[in-house]
Formats: structure tokens, sequence, C-alpha cells
């Protein structure tokens, strides 16, 4: 289908994965941490994003990552907000 799927996950540099979204993708498959991480690192930026899926988004709370869901929500929201502003 010609995408580029890049996965971003804990216990591999984050430089490297940084690397590989900046040069280019269609889909991200990430941990919320990570993702964090990215995002404060400026290697992903949402702006161009669409879509987020959060697979099993109630296990992940469950587990006690709610805070890290919520940022990630929370970034796009603000950029989504930012975007209606500015029309």
């Amino acid at each position: 289908m010609g995408l580029r799927i890049v996965s971003i996950v804990g216990g591999q540099s984050i430089q490297e994965q940084g690397f590989l979204v900046r040069e280019g993708c269609h889909i991200i498959i990430a941990t919320p941490g990570r993702i964090l991480d990215c995002i404060d690192n400026r290697y992903v930026v949402l702006n161009q994003c669409n879509y987020i899926i959060l697979d099993e988004a109630d296990r992940m709370i469950d587990m006690g990552f709610e805070p890290q869901v919520r940022a990630v929500m929370d970034s796009m929201a603000s950029l989504l907000k930012a975007e209606v502003g500015t029309r």
C-alpha cells in the first residue's frame, strides 16, 4: 500500500526513532510514555495528525497510565483548538 510505519517504544534509541519519524511516516505505533518523550523532544509534532487510536486505553488507564494517555490527547486537543482559533 506504500505506507511508511514507524514503531516508537521504550528499550530502543529515542534518537534513532526520532530520525525515522523525521524521514516521514504515515502511521506511528507508540507507547504512551515514549510518544510523550518524542513530543517533548520535538521528534513528533501532532499538527499533521488526523487520527489517534488508543488500543486498549482502558487497560492502560487501569495500569496507571492515565496521566500519559491524557497528556497525548491534550497535546492533540491543544493543536485543534489553536487551528480553530486561527480561522
